[in-house]
């Protein structure tokens, strides 16, 4: 509210009826109580939305562990992200169980990928790159199908980048 040269908020003259007008009325301050709260509020709704996706990612791990092609590693990392950051003895409750435990050796930080699994990981997405790009093909004729043939081979690069990169050894 602007105040005169007194420091009234009042102006020096009266209104047309002599009457003195009426303050303007401010929007009341929340107080830091209320912002807490409502701070506290957040975060335990973020806390809560961390564990229930930590709980699916642990879920689709599950399944990929038993079904080929759907990754486990991918959604264990995922879980553990998400139980750290909200709730820290789910992460170690998980990654214990029975299930998971051969996966818990590739989670550690400056794991190398195993040279086997390296060669193995190559050949089949490579191939699988092939099939791809032939059967992309076959599919008709015209640029969209070569922009979509270089797509996938540069996705493939970009993979082979990566599980080269996992084979080193961390510095």
């Amino acid at each position: 509210m602007a105040r005169t040269s007194n420091g009234s908020p009042w102006p020096r003259g009266r209104g047309a009826l002599g009457e003195r007008p009426l303050p303007v009325e401010r929007a009341p301050t929340p107080s830091v109580a209320a912002v807490a709260a409502a701070g506290a509020t957040a975060a335990r709704l973020r806390r809560w939305l961390l564990v229930a996706l930590g709980f699916l990612c642990v879920g689709l791990a599950a399944i990929g562990a038993v079904v080929p092609g759907l990754p486990t590693t991918v959604f264990l990392l995922a879980a553990a992200w998400c139980f750290t950051r909200s709730c820290p003895w789910l992460e170690e409750r998980v990654l214990g169980c029975a299930v998971f435990r051969p996966f818990r050796p590739y989670l550690a930080p400056g794991t190398r990928m195993p040279r086997r699994a390296q060669i193995a990981a190559l050949v089949l997405m490579w191939a699988a790159i092939a099939t791809s790009v032939v059967t992309v093909g076959n599919a008709g004729a015209g640029a969209a199908i070569w922009l979509v043939r270089v797509a996938i081979v540069v996705a493939g690069a970009v993979g082979t980048y990566f599980i080269v990169r996992a084979g080193r050894a961390a510095a």
